[in-house]
């Protein structure tokens, strides 16, 4: 798929982003984690894989082409979840927790809440206090009906999904735990008694 989309042109999104950014109080600071976790399809770049435009720890957020008529739109027009939601709590900044969280559509048009985990700690979802937040996430979305959650890591592309009875927030996070966590030998779930 490419993108049609004129790098030159304004992106409409910005101030929005800025408004929201107003609210949180919150910056990029030196986190460039976008420019590493997503794909670009504008810049020809795939996940996981620094963008040739980052210089990682530059202000604001690494971006070279920050401010730039070249600038792809969609990184114009892109924020995570952590820099203008004040319901994603601090812990989620990216470059603390190494996650990027952001909101878009899917081929259907159904909204999906996506986390990108970095591939030094494709794992980290599954810790404390991240998981207990995922297990809401899941269980707000109503087993998928109201939108999705998707995890993305170099090891794992997956739509989590609720278990019957639908969660609450204990069991929801046991049933996402038990839904990824490998098996041993015995058959039950590694880190949980036999």
């Amino acid at each position: 798929m490419t993108s049609t989309t004129n790098a030159t042109s304004a992106a409409p999104g910005v101030g929005i982003i800025d408004r929201l950014k107003g609210i949180t109080g919150r910056e990029c600071g030196k986190c460039a984690y976008c420019c590493k976790l997503l794909p670009i399809l504008e810049l020809n770049k795939p996940g996981w894989t620094w963008c040739k435009h980052c210089i990682p720890g530059r202000l604001p957020g690494g971006c070279t082409l920050y401010g730039q008529p070249e600038r792809p739109r969609v990184c114009g027009e892109a924020a995570c979840l952590w820099l203008v939601s004040v319901r994603v709590p601090e812990y989620w900044k990216p470059l603390r927790s190494k996650m990027v969280l952001g909101m878009g559509r899917d081929a259907d048009n159904k909204e999906v809440l996506s986390i990108y985990v970095d591939d030094s700690c494709p794992d980290r979802w599954k810790e404390e206090p991240y998981i207990s937040d995922i297990s809401e996430w899941v269980r707000q979305s109503g087993n998928g009906t109201r939108f999705k959650v998707k995890v993305h890591s170099p090891k794992l592309h997956t739509q989590l999904h609720a278990l019957e009875p639908a969660p609450t927030m204990e069991t929801g996070m046991a049933a996402a735990m038990n839904s990824v966590r490998p098996k041993n030998k015995s058959g039950s779930h590694m880190g949980q008694p036999e």
